[in-house]
């Protein structure tokens, strides 16, 4: 492929407009009666005037503007290979401070984005290699914003191949208009006769000068400040008052020394490190392991976005057995899903029995359980996140959250944003709190008849079979994927994203099968349950098959060569979800009732008990590390598997750093509080059935 077209994209940024002859040889500027007729094209007058100064820069070998002309990126080799994303040096442009002519001149970084077209049949070919053929699949360039009533995806969830990128070194005094109109008039003249046509693109949050585009601290940012200051005061006030005070009964102790010894870090260290056991234990060593795989599932997600030189092998690769369960892996939701039904009947079927059963306590114990971290991460995002550094991609990756929590935050605090809001989705693990919240206002209308009407059972089961065949419905009639595969158009994989993963009820056959796993264990725990060996193996068989039809079965479909097929899309997420949830039950029933062996031993080791306690922090910021990453990326970079596993180690280790801080200083104090002062009466009217886990009853 000819790549003289776009090297000629720099010459609008070096060329004078005073027609004078070009400078060094490394200096390309052919056409500089075309390079005129653009840059009169360019809006801003005084950046016109700045660029005669750098060329003229240029021209004498001064060291500002070479360092200009340096940091604007070059062809970069391995284009075929998906090797697009010139990023050039962003730090070296930013650098730049030069008084010229009583007029301090300033570097600014802008990225362009571009995407390639060609009538040339070679050269299309040459596109669709260097694409992976997605070249006419994406779409998401053609958008402005979210609010154009066109589905937009948020970035790092749709793969970007054919998204090209060029970062150039421009005069302060040049706005991104003026970037875009100078490459787009150089494109529109000189492409054609190549046979090859580009579409440039250059927003405003694609731009940044030293200072960055961050704005100014405003009253939110003073008011975040503020309470996580009082939250490091309090626990300071509180690490000190509880090492004096250490022996003094809880139960005598008045609210401000309850509130004061929450607080405390020794007490958040115990809480956290305890070896005390839990209802169902074996529940907290899957749900740390399934944190984990969430973690490495969405790392592998944001891959396809980032710049590398071998982008192309990361797409051909998801048709490879060996990796299908990574992409099959988002599937692990459902395991939370399944996880949080079982404990919620589970838990107060004792109360649901005795009639102290309380909605509205449920309901409120849940809100304040999931909102404090919740809340106070999204005021983060809208606030401070762009603060926390700065990359070429900054503002694709960092500044898009942080206008979508800016603008849509109300949706996630209601709860309800993964219907009413999914265009624009603030905080993009919330759409799973707001559907488990969402299932927690709907549980006890199964839970109630489950204990006290003998055909709750036909009911719950009758509902199970209704979710599956609605998720598979929903899934045919609207034609939507049932799997997440990289040669689906932008539009497809949308739809799957927002429809089929997104959605409360699409995930309800999980939810109400741990419902009825926990309404069976609760009314079998004082009983003896015999299982034979025949009937064990025949389970456990059974449940290795359905886990192996969920991680491996789809492989047919990420293949290129896929044909869209209604009932494979539809039966996969309608059927799969509600096999996985079965087994997720299948494990927590024998490892509850004592034949889980090996594995009750691991899923209740010390280790995973710790690290479930850090599960729900890690959920919720381990995204702001992937977002970062991909924002702040200087070069593109070469991935294997290898360097893959060796990324996902390094994030999954500083998300419990992180998760490990907010648990100490918030989660812990904020829950303690909730449970000894807020809602301790009513909890303890409830009667809340705490029994004691029989994982060792049938040995």
């Amino acid at each position: 492929m000819d790549t003289r077209p776009l090297w000629l994209l720099l010459a609008a940024l070096l060329a004078k407009s005073n027609g004078e002859e070009a400078g060094p040889a490394f200096v390309i500027s052919p056409g500089l009666s075309t390079l005129k007729e653009v840059l009169k094209e360019v809006p801003g007058a005084e950046c016109r005037r700045q660029v005669a100064v750098v060329l003229e820069g240029v021209r004498n070998l001064t060291d500002w503007a070479l360092q200009m002309a340096d940091a604007t990126a070059k062809v970069p080799s391995g284009l075929l290979r998906g090797n697009l994303r010139a990023l050039g040096d962003m730090d070296e442009c930013v650098a730049v401070e030069a008084q010229v002519h009583n007029t301090t001149l300033h570097g600014k970084y802008c990225l362009a984005s571009f995407h390639m077209d060609s009538d040339s049949v070679p050269i299309a070919r040459l596109l669709d290699i260097a694409t992976a053929g997605r070249r006419h699949l994406e779409f998401r360039h053609r958008q402005i914003d979210a609010g154009n009533g066109v589905l937009l995806p948020s970035p790092g969830l749709v793969p970007e191949l054919s998204r090209g990128e060029w970062g150039v070194c421009v005069p302060a005094a040049c706005s991104a208009a003026d970037v875009e109109a100078a490459l787009r008039g150089l494109a529109r003249r000189l492409l054609p006769s190549t046979g090859l046509s580009l579409d440039v693109r250059v927003p405003p949050l694609a731009c940044r000068t030293r200072s960055g585009p961050a704005r100014p601290l405003r009253a939110p940012h003073y008011a975040f400040a503020f309470i996580i200051g009082l939250f490091v005061v309090l626990s300071v006030t509180g690490t000190f008052w509880d090492s004096y005070n250490a022996d003094e009964a809880a139960d005598e102790q008045r609210w401000y020394r309850v509130v004061l010894r929450a607080f405390s870090l020794r007490v958040g260290w115990q809480r956290l490190t305890s070896e005390r056991t839990v209802e169902l234990g074996c529940i907290a060593g899957i749900r740390a392991l399934s944190s984990l795989f969430t973690v490495f599932a969405h790392e592998s997600l944001y891959f396809p976005q980032e710049p590398s030189i071998n982008k192309t092998k990361i797409v051909h690769g998801t048709q490879m057995i060996i990796y299908t369960p990574v992409i099959t892996g988002i599937i692990v939701v459902d395991t939370f899903f399944t996880m949080s039904g079982t404990l919620y009947s589970y838990i107060l079927g004792n109360s649901v029995i005795n009639g102290s059963f309380s909605y509205t306590a449920t309901l409120l114990y849940r809100f304040l359980r999931l909102s404090p971290v919740y809340f106070l991460q999204i005021w983060f995002y809208a606030t401070f996140l762009e603060y926390l550094g700065d990359g070429p991609n900054w503002g694709n990756f960092i500044n898009y959250n942080v206008e979508m929590c800016r603008a849509h935050w109300i949706w996630n605090v209601l709860y309800i944003n993964n219907y009413a809001n999914h265009l624009g989705l603030c905080l993009q693990p919330s759409w799973f709190l707001a559907a488990d919240m969402q299932f927690v206002v709907v549980a006890p209308l199964l839970v109630l008849p489950l204990f006290r009407w003998r055909r709750g059972r036909q009911l719950v089961m009758v509902l199970i079979a209704l979710s599956v065949v609605t998720t598979g419905v929903t899934v045919a009639f609207l034609r939507i994927p049932g799997i997440y595969r990289v040669f689906d158009t932008d539009r497809q994989i949308t739809l799957y994203l927002l429809y089929t993963h997104a959605k409360t009820h699409m995930h309800a056959s999980p939810y109400f099968v741990g419902l009825y796993l926990g309404y069976l264990l609760h009314t079998t725990q004082e009983k003896r349950i015999s299982l034979s060996k025949v009937f064990l193996a025949l389970g456990w068989t059974i449940t290795a098959l359905m886990f192996l039809a969920n991680s491996v079965g789809p492989y047919y479909m990420l293949q290129e060569s896929y044909t869209y097929h209604i009932l494979d899309s539809a039966a996969y997420p309608a059927v799969g979800r509600l096999l996985w949830a079965i087994g997720i039950s299948w494990i927590i029933f024998t490892c509850h009732t004592g034949y889980g062996g090996l594995l009750n031993r691991l899923l209740n080791c010390y280790a995973l008990r710790v690290l479930s306690r850090l599960s729900y922090t890690l959920n919720l910021t381990h995204f702001i590390l992937l977002m970062h990453n991909g924002g702040r990326r200087r070069t593109p970079v070469w991935i294997d598997d290898f360097s893959w596993i060796q990324i996902f180690i390094a994030d999954y280790m500083l998300s419990i750093a992180i998760s490990f801080v907010i648990y100490l200083l918030i989660d812990s104090p904020i829950n303690l509080i909730i449970k000894s002062l807020l809602m301790r009466g009513v909890l303890e009217k409830m009667k809340r059935f705490t029994p004691v886990p029989n994982e060792n009853k049938n040995k």
